[in-house]
């Protein structure tokens, strides 16, 4: 990719092939190229694992507005796809409470510009850690 890009040849690849560059680039811990191949790889269809690995830069990063719009995404394709719970989602949203705080987590999610049911999702996730009082909740 580097070799492309200062020869400025454009570098054409399918989506498959993007997500195997991404989740190669993150293994190899260079996580700017893992999400430049991750965001090409959505930007040709929809992958619930770049959009993972997009996830798990941004959580390392702690940048939790964008790792909150990743995670509603994901929770929305597992409802869609499986049913409407996700071990994996669940810790993601943990973790984000407990460095950030439930009010600002819920705070993000209500203030993206997406249907209520989309966000009723999400926030059952952070209503399931208030319940078991993780830490960082209100409870």
């Amino acid at each position: 990719m580097a070799q492309y890009r200062a020869q400025s040849i454009q570098y054409q690849k399918s989506a498959e092939e993007w997500e195997i560059l991404g989740t190669l680039a993150e293994r190899l811990q260079h996580t700017e190229e893992a999400v430049e191949a991750y965001v090409a790889c959505l930007s040709q269809r929809f992958s619930p694992k770049a959009l993972t690995g997009i996830l798990r830069v941004h959580e390392k990063e702690k940048n939790t507005r964008e790792a909150i719009g990743s995670l509603i995404r994901l929770v929305t394709w597992q409802y869609r796809w499986y049913s409407e719970f996700s071990p994996d989602l669940l810790h993601t949203i943990r973790v984000l409470i407990e460095d950030d705080g439930a009010l600002k987590v819920r705070s993000i999610i209500q203030a993206t510009s997406l249907p209520q049911d989309v966000l009723d999702l999400t926030h059952h996730y952070a209503a399931l850690c208030a319940k078991f009082r993780s830490s960082g909740t209100d409870g």
